[in-house]
Protein backbone atom coordinates (compact mmCIF):
# COMPACT_ATOMS: atom_id res chain seq x y z
CA UNK A 1 0.00 0.00 0.00
CA UNK A 2 1.17 3.12 -1.14
CA UNK A 3 1.23 6.73 1.23
CA UNK A 4 -2.14 8.40 1.59
CA UNK A 5 -2.90 11.76 0.44
CA UNK A 6 -5.84 13.63 1.71
CA UNK A 7 -7.72 16.74 -0.02
CA UNK A 8 -10.52 18.98 1.35
CA UNK A 9 -12.01 20.16 -1.62
CA UNK A 10 -13.62 23.64 -2.05
CA UNK A 11 -17.11 24.11 -3.23
CA UNK A 12 -18.31 26.10 -6.22
CA UNK A 13 -18.46 29.88 -5.02
CA UNK A 14 -19.38 33.16 -7.04
CA UNK A 15 -15.81 34.20 -6.97
CA UNK A 16 -14.42 31.09 -9.10
CA UNK A 17 -14.13 31.43 -13.11
CA UNK A 18 -17.81 31.75 -14.45
CA UNK A 19 -19.32 31.21 -10.80
CA UNK A 20 -21.71 33.35 -10.78
CA UNK A 21 -23.36 31.70 -14.31
CA UNK A 22 -24.82 27.93 -13.83
CA UNK A 23 -22.77 24.63 -13.97
CA UNK A 24 -23.37 22.88 -17.24
CA UNK A 25 -24.34 19.66 -16.46
CA UNK A 26 -26.81 16.98 -18.57
CA UNK A 27 -30.00 15.68 -17.82
CA UNK A 28 -30.70 18.41 -14.95
CA UNK A 29 -31.67 21.82 -14.56
CA UNK A 30 -33.68 24.33 -16.55
CA UNK A 31 -35.20 23.37 -20.08
CA UNK A 32 -36.41 24.96 -23.08
CA UNK A 33 -39.41 24.27 -25.15
CA UNK A 34 -38.80 23.49 -28.48
CA UNK A 35 -40.34 21.68 -31.80
CA UNK A 36 -38.80 18.40 -32.70
CA UNK A 37 -39.37 16.84 -36.60
CA UNK A 38 -40.58 20.08 -37.66
CA UNK A 39 -41.93 20.16 -41.32
CA UNK A 40 -44.46 22.18 -43.44
CA UNK A 41 -47.54 20.33 -43.02
CA UNK A 42 -47.72 20.72 -39.81
CA UNK A 43 -50.86 21.62 -38.32
CA UNK A 44 -49.25 22.59 -34.87
CA UNK A 45 -46.22 24.55 -34.45
CA UNK A 46 -45.36 24.59 -30.65
CA UNK A 47 -41.75 25.65 -29.46
CA UNK A 48 -38.85 27.25 -31.63
CA UNK A 49 -37.60 25.18 -34.49
CA UNK A 50 -34.24 23.35 -34.53
CA UNK A 51 -33.02 26.01 -36.68
CA UNK A 52 -33.93 28.46 -33.54
CA UNK A 53 -33.41 26.44 -30.53
CA UNK A 54 -32.10 28.89 -28.01
CA UNK A 55 -29.50 26.85 -26.24
CA UNK A 56 -26.36 28.64 -27.08
CA UNK A 57 -28.52 32.26 -26.16
CA UNK A 58 -28.74 30.76 -22.75
CA UNK A 59 -25.48 29.41 -22.06
CA UNK A 60 -25.28 30.78 -18.82
CA UNK A 61 -28.09 29.25 -17.28
CA UNK A 62 -26.64 26.12 -18.31
CA UNK A 63 -29.65 24.85 -20.20
CA UNK A 64 -28.90 21.20 -21.35
CA UNK A 65 -32.80 20.07 -21.68
CA UNK A 66 -34.71 20.87 -24.35
CA UNK A 67 -38.95 19.65 -24.11
CA UNK A 68 -39.10 18.24 -27.79
CA UNK A 69 -42.68 18.63 -28.85
CA UNK A 70 -43.21 16.63 -31.99
CA UNK A 71 -46.74 16.70 -33.05
CA UNK A 72 -47.99 14.15 -35.28
CA UNK A 73 -51.45 16.24 -35.88
CA UNK A 74 -51.87 15.89 -39.28
CA UNK A 75 -51.34 11.92 -39.04
CA UNK A 76 -54.36 11.59 -36.83
CA UNK A 77 -55.64 9.19 -39.46
CA UNK A 78 -52.80 8.13 -41.69
CA UNK A 79 -49.32 6.84 -41.10
CA UNK A 80 -47.05 9.17 -40.30
CA UNK A 81 -44.95 10.39 -43.43
CA UNK A 82 -41.34 9.21 -44.14
CA UNK A 83 -40.95 13.16 -44.46
CA UNK A 84 -41.90 13.18 -40.87
CA UNK A 85 -39.55 10.38 -39.35
CA UNK A 86 -36.73 11.86 -41.50
CA UNK A 87 -36.70 15.44 -39.55
CA UNK A 88 -37.28 13.44 -36.18
CA UNK A 89 -34.12 11.99 -36.88
CA UNK A 90 -32.90 15.50 -38.48
CA UNK A 91 -33.19 16.67 -35.40
CA UNK A 92 -31.96 14.15 -33.04
CA UNK A 93 -29.09 14.82 -35.22
CA UNK A 94 -28.69 17.99 -34.77
CA UNK A 95 -29.19 18.02 -30.34
CA UNK A 96 -26.21 15.54 -30.67
CA UNK A 97 -23.97 17.60 -32.74
CA UNK A 98 -24.61 21.28 -30.26
CA UNK A 99 -21.26 19.71 -27.91
CA UNK A 100 -23.55 21.17 -25.14
CA UNK A 101 -24.44 17.36 -23.65
CA UNK A 102 -27.64 18.47 -25.29
CA UNK A 103 -30.97 15.96 -24.55
CA UNK A 104 -34.37 15.71 -25.34
CA UNK A 105 -37.47 15.54 -22.62
CA UNK A 106 -39.52 14.11 -25.47
CA UNK A 107 -43.49 14.05 -25.91
CA UNK A 108 -45.25 13.37 -28.61
CA UNK A 109 -48.88 14.80 -29.17
CA UNK A 110 -51.70 15.31 -31.83
CA UNK A 111 -53.89 17.70 -30.14
CA UNK A 112 -53.59 21.57 -29.34
CA UNK A 113 -55.48 24.56 -29.14
CA UNK A 114 -57.84 24.44 -31.91
CA UNK A 115 -57.18 21.80 -33.48
CA UNK A 116 -60.65 19.47 -34.20
CA UNK A 117 -59.30 16.00 -35.06
CA UNK A 118 -57.57 13.36 -32.54
CA UNK A 119 -56.40 10.18 -32.92
CA UNK A 120 -57.82 6.94 -31.91
CA UNK A 121 -56.02 5.19 -29.46
CA UNK A 122 -55.03 2.33 -32.12
CA UNK A 123 -53.54 4.87 -34.42
CA UNK A 124 -51.66 6.09 -31.83
CA UNK A 125 -50.53 2.39 -30.90
CA UNK A 126 -49.60 1.98 -34.66
CA UNK A 127 -47.68 5.30 -34.87
CA UNK A 128 -45.78 3.77 -31.82
CA UNK A 129 -44.54 0.89 -34.08
CA UNK A 130 -43.21 3.38 -36.67
CA UNK A 131 -41.38 5.69 -34.53
CA UNK A 132 -39.86 2.45 -32.71
CA UNK A 133 -36.89 2.49 -35.28
CA UNK A 134 -36.07 6.11 -34.99
CA UNK A 135 -36.63 6.29 -31.12
CA UNK A 136 -34.11 3.06 -31.01
CA UNK A 137 -31.64 4.84 -33.04
CA UNK A 138 -31.72 8.03 -30.17
CA UNK A 139 -32.34 6.51 -26.64
CA UNK A 140 -28.85 8.26 -25.95
CA UNK A 141 -30.10 11.51 -26.33
CA UNK A 142 -33.46 10.93 -25.01
CA UNK A 143 -33.46 11.82 -21.33
CA UNK A 144 -36.94 10.80 -20.56
CA UNK A 145 -39.71 10.24 -22.89
CA UNK A 146 -43.03 10.96 -21.84
CA UNK A 147 -46.31 9.68 -21.95
CA UNK A 148 -48.17 12.29 -23.87
CA UNK A 149 -50.06 11.15 -26.68
CA UNK A 150 -53.45 11.76 -25.48
CA UNK A 151 -55.47 14.68 -24.94
CA UNK A 152 -54.30 18.57 -25.52
CA UNK A 153 -51.12 19.07 -25.41
CA UNK A 154 -50.77 15.38 -24.82
CA UNK A 155 -51.77 15.92 -20.95
CA UNK A 156 -54.62 13.11 -20.97
CA UNK A 157 -57.39 15.17 -20.91
CA UNK A 158 -59.92 16.75 -23.15
CA UNK A 159 -58.96 14.46 -26.05
CA UNK A 160 -61.62 14.80 -28.85
CA UNK A 161 -61.87 10.88 -28.82
CA UNK A 162 -62.36 11.00 -25.22
CA UNK A 163 -59.61 8.77 -24.83
CA UNK A 164 -58.55 9.41 -21.24
CA UNK A 165 -62.47 8.15 -20.07
CA UNK A 166 -61.74 4.57 -21.31
CA UNK A 167 -59.33 2.63 -18.70
CA UNK A 168 -58.74 -0.19 -21.67
CA UNK A 169 -57.85 2.17 -24.31
CA UNK A 170 -55.03 4.61 -21.81
CA UNK A 171 -53.74 1.66 -20.55
CA UNK A 172 -53.12 0.54 -23.62
CA UNK A 173 -51.20 3.66 -24.22
CA UNK A 174 -49.56 3.02 -21.19
CA UNK A 175 -48.00 -0.40 -21.67
CA UNK A 176 -46.88 0.92 -25.53
CA UNK A 177 -44.97 3.76 -24.61
CA UNK A 178 -43.74 1.33 -21.60
CA UNK A 179 -42.39 -1.76 -24.26
CA UNK A 180 -41.02 1.18 -26.43
CA UNK A 181 -38.22 2.15 -24.01
CA UNK A 182 -34.82 0.30 -23.21
CA UNK A 183 -34.25 -0.64 -20.21
CA UNK A 184 -32.34 2.20 -19.43
CA UNK A 185 -34.81 4.61 -19.82
CA UNK A 186 -38.36 5.66 -18.11
CA UNK A 187 -41.03 7.71 -18.54
CA UNK A 188 -43.61 10.35 -17.00
CA UNK A 189 -47.44 10.84 -16.69
CA UNK A 190 -49.34 14.20 -16.24
CA UNK A 191 -51.09 12.87 -13.00
CA UNK A 192 -50.43 10.46 -10.10
CA UNK A 193 -54.16 9.58 -10.15
CA UNK A 194 -53.76 8.24 -13.87
CA UNK A 195 -50.61 6.75 -13.00
CA UNK A 196 -52.38 4.52 -10.63
CA UNK A 197 -55.57 3.91 -12.46
CA UNK A 198 -53.69 2.66 -15.50
CA UNK A 199 -51.75 0.55 -12.82
CA UNK A 200 -54.40 -0.80 -11.69
CA UNK A 201 -55.72 -1.58 -14.99
CA UNK A 202 -52.73 -3.62 -15.88
CA UNK A 203 -52.84 -4.91 -12.93
CA UNK A 204 -49.85 -3.96 -11.47
CA UNK A 205 -49.97 -1.15 -9.08
CA UNK A 206 -47.97 -0.65 -6.13
CA UNK A 207 -45.68 1.80 -4.83
CA UNK A 208 -42.36 2.65 -6.01
CA UNK A 209 -39.46 1.54 -2.65
CA UNK A 210 -36.24 1.95 -2.38
CA UNK A 211 -36.19 -1.61 -2.91
CA UNK A 212 -38.11 -1.77 -6.12
CA UNK A 213 -36.69 1.89 -7.50
CA UNK A 214 -34.30 1.45 -10.66
CA UNK A 215 -35.83 -1.56 -11.91
CA UNK A 216 -38.06 -3.04 -15.03
CA UNK A 217 -41.25 -3.09 -12.82
CA UNK A 218 -43.53 -0.29 -14.62
CA UNK A 219 -44.37 1.65 -11.28
CA UNK A 220 -40.76 2.12 -11.35
CA UNK A 221 -40.89 3.46 -14.88
CA UNK A 222 -43.80 5.81 -14.57
CA UNK A 223 -42.57 9.54 -13.01
CA UNK A 224 -44.31 12.75 -13.27
CA UNK A 225 -44.75 15.97 -15.28
CA UNK A 226 -46.38 18.74 -13.27
CA UNK A 227 -47.70 21.61 -16.36
CA UNK A 228 -49.45 23.34 -13.32
CA UNK A 229 -46.62 24.33 -10.78
CA UNK A 230 -47.86 26.27 -8.73
CA UNK A 231 -50.84 27.55 -10.59
CA UNK A 232 -53.14 28.49 -8.08
CA UNK A 233 -54.48 26.67 -5.34
CA UNK A 234 -54.70 23.06 -7.13
CA UNK A 235 -51.50 23.54 -8.91
CA UNK A 236 -53.93 23.95 -12.24
CA UNK A 237 -55.86 20.78 -11.17
CA UNK A 238 -52.76 18.63 -11.12
CA UNK A 239 -54.19 18.10 -7.43
CA UNK A 240 -58.12 18.89 -7.65
CA UNK A 241 -59.19 17.21 -3.97
CA UNK A 242 -58.90 19.34 -0.78
CA UNK A 243 -56.28 19.97 0.75
CA UNK A 244 -55.01 20.47 -2.97
CA UNK A 245 -51.60 21.28 -3.64
CA UNK A 246 -50.63 20.33 0.00
CA UNK A 247 -49.61 17.80 2.27
CA UNK A 248 -52.77 15.72 2.90
CA UNK A 249 -54.06 15.71 -0.80
CA UNK A 250 -53.24 11.47 -1.39
CA UNK A 251 -52.24 12.40 -5.29
CA UNK A 252 -49.45 15.17 -3.51
CA UNK A 253 -48.58 12.49 -0.82
CA UNK A 254 -48.03 10.05 -3.09
CA UNK A 255 -45.83 11.58 -5.36
CA UNK A 256 -43.67 12.68 -1.99
CA UNK A 257 -42.81 9.31 -1.30
CA UNK A 258 -42.23 8.13 -5.17
CA UNK A 259 -40.46 11.49 -6.18
CA UNK A 260 -37.15 10.23 -4.86
CA UNK A 261 -36.94 7.30 -7.38
CA UNK A 262 -38.45 8.41 -10.30
CA UNK A 263 -38.06 11.59 -12.86
CA UNK A 264 -40.09 14.87 -11.82
CA UNK A 265 -40.57 17.88 -14.34
CA UNK A 266 -42.79 21.18 -14.04
CA UNK A 267 -43.56 24.16 -16.00
CA UNK A 268 -45.17 27.40 -14.88
CA UNK A 269 -48.95 28.31 -17.06
CA UNK A 270 -48.45 30.50 -19.27
CA UNK A 271 -48.38 33.66 -18.83
CA UNK A 272 -51.76 35.00 -18.67
CA UNK A 273 -52.11 38.79 -17.53
CA UNK A 274 -51.33 41.97 -19.68
CA UNK A 275 -48.57 44.04 -19.46
CA UNK A 276 -48.38 45.87 -16.08
CA UNK A 277 -49.38 49.13 -15.93
CA UNK A 278 -47.58 52.11 -15.05
CA UNK A 279 -49.07 52.00 -11.70
CA UNK A 280 -48.51 48.30 -11.66
CA UNK A 281 -45.23 48.71 -12.49
CA UNK A 282 -44.58 50.60 -9.17
CA UNK A 283 -45.23 47.95 -7.02
CA UNK A 284 -43.26 45.24 -5.79
CA UNK A 285 -43.24 41.95 -8.45
CA UNK A 286 -45.15 45.12 -11.12
CA UNK A 287 -48.37 44.06 -9.14
CA UNK A 288 -47.79 40.33 -9.98
CA UNK A 289 -49.73 37.58 -7.57
CA UNK A 290 -47.25 36.19 -6.07
CA UNK A 291 -49.40 33.96 -3.14
CA UNK A 292 -49.17 30.55 -4.97
CA UNK A 293 -46.13 30.98 -6.84
CA UNK A 294 -43.24 32.70 -4.74
CA UNK A 295 -39.53 31.91 -4.95
CA UNK A 296 -39.69 30.41 -1.24
CA UNK A 297 -42.77 27.99 -2.40
CA UNK A 298 -41.44 26.85 -5.63
CA UNK A 299 -38.00 26.00 -3.58
CA UNK A 300 -40.27 24.32 -1.30
CA UNK A 301 -42.02 22.46 -3.31
CA UNK A 302 -39.15 21.48 -6.03
CA UNK A 303 -36.90 19.60 -3.15
CA UNK A 304 -40.17 17.71 -1.67
CA UNK A 305 -40.92 16.30 -4.83
CA UNK A 306 -37.32 16.08 -5.83
CA UNK A 307 -37.19 18.36 -9.59
CA UNK A 308 -34.75 17.63 -11.42
CA UNK A 309 -35.91 19.70 -14.61
CA UNK A 310 -37.83 22.89 -14.88
CA UNK A 311 -39.45 25.01 -17.83
CA UNK A 312 -37.32 27.96 -18.18
CA UNK A 313 -40.05 29.13 -21.12
CA UNK A 314 -43.25 29.51 -19.01
CA UNK A 315 -43.49 32.75 -17.10
CA UNK A 316 -40.35 34.59 -17.90
CA UNK A 317 -40.82 37.51 -20.37
CA UNK A 318 -37.17 36.63 -22.02
CA UNK A 319 -38.16 33.00 -23.88
CA UNK A 320 -41.94 33.16 -23.46
CA UNK A 321 -43.26 36.83 -24.61
CA UNK A 322 -42.02 40.31 -23.17
CA UNK A 323 -44.24 40.42 -20.53
CA UNK A 324 -43.20 40.08 -16.58
CA UNK A 325 -43.99 36.92 -15.65
CA UNK A 326 -43.49 34.76 -12.50
CA UNK A 327 -39.73 33.85 -13.22
CA UNK A 328 -38.09 37.60 -13.85
CA UNK A 329 -39.76 37.78 -10.14
CA UNK A 330 -38.07 35.17 -9.16
CA UNK A 331 -34.83 36.89 -10.51
CA UNK A 332 -35.62 40.26 -8.34
CA UNK A 333 -35.88 38.02 -5.02
CA UNK A 334 -32.91 37.81 -3.18
CA UNK A 335 -32.50 35.19 -1.15
CA UNK A 336 -29.95 34.56 1.80
CA UNK A 337 -28.12 31.95 3.48
CA UNK A 338 -29.92 32.52 6.44
CA UNK A 339 -33.55 32.06 4.58
CA UNK A 340 -31.93 28.84 3.93
CA UNK A 341 -31.09 27.78 7.10
CA UNK A 342 -34.14 28.08 8.39
CA UNK A 343 -35.23 25.58 5.99
CA UNK A 344 -32.41 23.45 6.15
CA UNK A 345 -31.93 23.95 2.32
CA UNK A 346 -28.84 22.77 0.83
CA UNK A 347 -25.77 24.98 -0.40
CA UNK A 348 -22.54 25.05 -0.30
CA UNK A 349 -20.41 26.99 2.58
CA UNK A 350 -19.03 28.58 -0.49
CA UNK A 351 -22.33 29.18 -2.05
CA UNK A 352 -22.75 32.82 -1.54
CA UNK A 353 -18.88 33.99 -0.10
CA UNK A 354 -19.76 37.65 0.24
CA UNK A 355 -21.79 38.02 -2.85
CA UNK A 356 -25.48 38.72 -3.14
CA UNK A 357 -27.79 35.77 -4.80
CA UNK A 358 -31.36 35.64 -6.24
CA UNK A 359 -33.66 33.23 -5.67
CA UNK A 360 -33.54 32.29 -9.11
CA UNK A 361 -30.23 31.60 -9.03
CA UNK A 362 -30.09 29.17 -6.29
CA UNK A 363 -33.22 27.39 -7.80
CA UNK A 364 -31.30 27.16 -11.38
CA UNK A 365 -28.28 25.73 -9.81
CA UNK A 366 -30.50 23.34 -7.52
CA UNK A 367 -32.48 21.65 -9.80
CA UNK A 368 -31.88 17.71 -9.82
CA UNK A 369 -28.84 16.71 -9.22
CA UNK A 370 -25.91 18.71 -8.08
CA UNK A 371 -23.00 16.82 -6.66
CA UNK A 372 -20.20 18.06 -4.81
CA UNK A 373 -16.80 16.51 -3.33
CA UNK A 374 -16.23 17.36 0.41
CA UNK A 375 -12.90 15.31 0.56
CA UNK A 376 -10.56 12.70 -1.45
CA UNK A 377 -8.20 10.59 0.37
CA UNK A 378 -5.84 8.03 -2.03
CA UNK A 379 -2.54 6.54 -2.37
CA UNK A 380 -0.08 9.13 -3.70
CA UNK A 381 2.91 6.46 -4.57
CA UNK A 382 2.45 3.28 -5.59
CA UNK A 383 3.39 0.37 -7.64
CA UNK A 384 2.53 -1.16 -11.14
CA UNK A 385 1.18 -4.58 -10.25
CA UNK A 386 0.34 -3.23 -6.61
CA UNK A 387 -2.76 -2.47 -4.79
CA UNK A 388 -4.21 1.65 -5.23
CA UNK A 389 -6.94 2.91 -2.84
CA UNK A 390 -8.82 6.10 -3.64
CA UNK A 391 -11.71 7.45 -1.71
CA UNK A 392 -13.72 10.95 -2.94
CA UNK A 393 -17.04 11.81 -0.14
CA UNK A 394 -19.54 13.08 -2.22
CA UNK A 395 -22.36 15.11 -1.07
CA UNK A 396 -25.83 16.00 -3.48
CA UNK A 397 -26.84 19.98 -2.29
CA UNK A 398 -29.50 19.27 -5.50
CA UNK A 399 -33.48 18.46 -5.12
CA UNK A 400 -32.75 15.03 -6.96
CA UNK A 401 -30.77 12.23 -7.49
CA UNK A 402 -29.44 12.03 -11.27
CA UNK A 403 -32.56 10.04 -13.08
CA UNK A 404 -30.38 8.17 -15.78
CA UNK A 405 -27.88 5.31 -14.64
CA UNK A 406 -24.32 6.54 -14.89
CA UNK A 407 -21.44 4.45 -12.88
CA UNK A 408 -18.46 6.14 -11.15
CA UNK A 409 -14.75 5.64 -12.13
CA UNK A 410 -11.43 6.48 -10.83
CA UNK A 411 -9.16 7.22 -13.60
CA UNK A 412 -5.59 7.67 -13.71
CA UNK A 413 -3.83 9.63 -17.21
CA UNK A 414 0.03 9.73 -18.04
CA UNK A 415 1.58 12.66 -19.99
CA UNK A 416 2.15 10.27 -23.01
CA UNK A 417 -1.44 9.66 -23.24
CA UNK A 418 -2.52 6.80 -21.77
CA UNK A 419 -5.27 6.68 -19.18
CA UNK A 420 -6.61 3.63 -17.30
CA UNK A 421 -10.08 3.07 -15.63
CA UNK A 422 -10.66 2.01 -12.36
CA UNK A 423 -14.70 1.51 -12.16
CA UNK A 424 -16.62 1.77 -8.84
CA UNK A 425 -19.69 -0.26 -9.45
CA UNK A 426 -21.62 2.29 -8.17
CA UNK A 427 -24.79 3.56 -9.74
CA UNK A 428 -25.17 7.72 -9.74
CA UNK A 429 -28.87 7.06 -9.54
CA UNK A 430 -28.38 5.90 -5.64
CA UNK A 431 -26.85 9.34 -5.07
CA UNK A 432 -29.69 10.93 -2.85
CA UNK A 433 -29.78 14.58 -1.47
CA UNK A 434 -31.29 13.14 2.05
CA UNK A 435 -32.49 9.95 3.19
CA UNK A 436 -36.19 10.07 1.45
CA UNK A 437 -38.51 10.33 4.17
CA UNK A 438 -36.50 12.51 6.41
CA UNK A 439 -38.40 15.26 7.76
CA UNK A 440 -35.39 17.10 8.83
CA UNK A 441 -33.59 17.00 5.09
CA UNK A 442 -30.04 16.04 6.12
CA UNK A 443 -28.07 15.84 4.09
CA UNK A 444 -26.19 12.33 3.44
CA UNK A 445 -22.69 11.71 2.56
CA UNK A 446 -21.84 9.29 0.07
CA UNK A 447 -18.41 7.78 -0.40
CA UNK A 448 -17.01 6.75 -3.69
CA UNK A 449 -14.12 4.52 -3.53
CA UNK A 450 -12.05 1.68 -4.56
CA UNK A 451 -9.05 -0.75 -3.69
CA UNK A 452 -7.80 -2.33 -7.03
CA UNK A 453 -4.89 -3.88 -8.54
CA UNK A 454 -2.96 -1.84 -10.87
CA UNK A 455 -1.73 -3.63 -14.33
CA UNK A 456 1.76 -4.71 -13.92
CA UNK A 457 2.63 -2.81 -16.83
CA UNK A 458 1.38 0.82 -16.70
CA UNK A 459 4.65 2.89 -17.30
CA UNK A 460 6.26 4.94 -14.14
CA UNK A 461 6.11 8.19 -13.48
CA UNK A 462 3.54 10.80 -11.76
CA UNK A 463 -0.27 10.20 -13.41
CA UNK A 464 -3.14 12.59 -12.96
CA UNK A 465 -6.24 11.14 -10.43
CA UNK A 466 -9.19 12.01 -11.18
CA UNK A 467 -13.38 11.17 -11.06
CA UNK A 468 -14.77 10.29 -14.13
CA UNK A 469 -19.22 10.17 -14.42
CA UNK A 470 -19.47 9.61 -17.84
CA UNK A 471 -23.44 9.13 -19.91
CA UNK A 472 -23.59 5.19 -19.66
CA UNK A 473 -24.43 4.85 -23.61
CA UNK A 474 -21.29 3.80 -25.73
CA UNK A 475 -22.71 6.18 -28.34
CA UNK A 476 -21.55 9.03 -25.51
CA UNK A 477 -19.49 7.76 -23.29
CA UNK A 478 -16.06 9.50 -24.36
CA UNK A 479 -18.22 12.51 -24.92
CA UNK A 480 -16.87 15.12 -22.14
CA UNK A 481 -20.12 17.01 -22.42
CA UNK A 482 -22.24 14.49 -21.52
CA UNK A 483 -20.11 13.25 -18.31
CA UNK A 484 -20.77 15.52 -14.71
CA UNK A 485 -19.02 18.21 -13.73
CA UNK A 486 -18.38 18.34 -9.71
CA UNK A 487 -19.67 21.25 -7.95
CA UNK A 488 -15.91 22.78 -7.23
CA UNK A 489 -12.99 24.36 -7.99
CA UNK A 490 -11.41 21.30 -9.37
CA UNK A 491 -9.79 21.30 -12.88
CA UNK A 492 -11.62 19.84 -15.87
CA UNK A 493 -10.27 18.12 -17.76
CA UNK A 494 -10.23 15.94 -21.44
CA UNK A 495 -8.38 12.75 -21.17
CA UNK A 496 -9.19 11.04 -24.56
CA UNK A 497 -12.83 12.44 -23.98
CA UNK A 498 -13.18 11.53 -20.70
CA UNK A 499 -14.60 14.87 -19.26
CA UNK A 500 -12.67 14.03 -15.85
CA UNK A 501 -12.31 15.93 -12.31
CA UNK A 502 -8.88 16.18 -11.84
CA UNK A 503 -8.62 15.21 -8.65
CA UNK A 504 -4.58 15.44 -7.43
CA UNK A 505 -1.30 13.80 -8.62
CA UNK A 506 -0.18 9.85 -8.31
CA UNK A 507 3.57 8.70 -8.52
CA UNK A 508 3.56 5.06 -10.01
CA UNK A 509 7.03 2.79 -9.69
CA UNK A 510 7.72 0.20 -11.35
CA UNK A 511 6.55 -3.53 -10.16
CA UNK A 512 9.79 -5.47 -8.64
CA UNK A 513 10.60 -8.55 -10.54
Amino acid sequence: MGTQTSITFQGLGPGAPGGRNALMNPERGLRFEIGTGRIASDEVKQGADSANWPFRQWLADGVSVGQGYCYLTQFHNSPISDEKLVAIQRDFDILRGLGLGAKFLLRFAYESDGVMHGPTAEQICRHMEQLRPVLDRNWDVIYVLQIGWVGLWGEFHTAIQNTENDPAKTAMIVEGTLDLLPPDRRTMMRRMAYKKRNLETLGCMEEVTAETAYSQRPAARIGFFNDGTLAGVNDGFTFPDPPYAAPGNWEFDYLCREAPYLPVDGELFWTLHDAPTAEESRLPYRGLDMTYCSAQKAIERFRLHHYSTFSYVHGFSGLEKPIYGTIDAWKETPITAEELDAGNFPYSPDYFAGAERTAFEYIRDHLGYRLEALQARFDSSVTAGGRMRAEVTLVNRGFAAPVNPREFYFVLAHPDGAVYEIPTFINAQTLQPYQPGDESYTLLEHSIAVDARLPADLPAGEWSLGLWMPDARASLRLRPDYAIRLANRIEWCDWEGRGVNRLGTVRLGRAVP
